[in-house]
């Protein structure tokens, strides 16, 4: 008797929450189609006409250009040299384009560190972009600024 009410109770919470989830999942969605819609009407009324020099307003018909047509279209990262240990869960993820940092650009040892793992991550498949950091982990001394760079 004891698990015919408790089986009982759990039938009664189920219909209860289908029913509290059906109204709420009503009321969203007329919500999101009446934004749509007013979306919609702002769109028209605004960023698809331009004013001519007479005055006039007249129909945009110059199709916008992607000023970095080489930009990569796949999921992205900056990581730190000392994180590529995790690349296969970077990769695993859908992270394939990376950028990682030269930690320190005048340290021989961390700069040979940061091309070793470069070359380790771009055999697992990975695209590169390969950059000095401009931080240096608060070490003003490398740390790059428009007097510090070289031109």
């Amino acid at each position: 008797m004891r698990y015919i009410g408790i089986i009982i109770l759990l039938v009664l919470c189920m219909i209860l929450l289908l029913l509290t989830g059906g109204i709420v999942n009503t009321v969203i969605a007329k919500t999101v189609i009446e934004n749509i819609e007013n979306q919609e009407d702002i769109n028209q009324n605004s960023n698809n006409f331009q004013s001519s020099p007479t005055g006039s307003i007249q129909k945009l018909t110059e199709e916008l250009v992607t000023k970095n047509p080489q930009k990569w279209s796949g999921l992205g990262m900056g990581i730190f040299s000392g994180g590529a240990s995790d690349i296969d869960i970077i990769l695993a993820n859908g992270f394939e384009e990376l950028r990682i940092d030269i930690p320190d650009y005048q340290d021989a040892i961390w700069l040979n560190d940061s091309k070793a793992t470069v070359i380790g991550v771009t055999a697992k498949g990975a695209k590169v972009i390969w950059g000095v950091s401009s931080n240096s982990f608060n070490n003003t001394k490398y740390t790059i600024t428009a007097t510090t760079w070289v031109d």
